[in-house]
């Protein structure tokens, strides 16, 4: 398997950051109209997803999410943590 990692520009990185960020914390999906979010679909790293919601008026929410291949591509930049003494 080709490491993804390796073709990711540090605003891509940052911009795939951005989402994880969202993901985790549990917010909705990142909204953003930055034209790396399109090269990033274009790779298959992120897509396009549209949350609608009823309250008090029709919502709906337009916004970035990971791919399986972003989630990897994602984390494998991030640096292990070190060795645990003791462990």
């Amino acid at each position: 398997m080709p490491r993804i990692d390796s073709k990711l520009t540090e605003p891509q990185r940052l911009a795939l950051e951005r989402i994880w960020t969202r993901e985790i914390v549990g917010t909705l999906p990142h909204q953003s109209n930055a034209r790396v979010y399109l090269t990033l679909e274009r790779m298959g790293l992120v897509e396009r997803v549209e949350n609608r919601g009823v309250g008090l008026g029709a919502l709906t929410v337009r916004g970035w999410v990971l791919t399986h291949a972003g989630r990897y591509a994602y984390c494998s930049t991030c640096k292990a943590p070190g060795r645990v003494r003791g462990a």
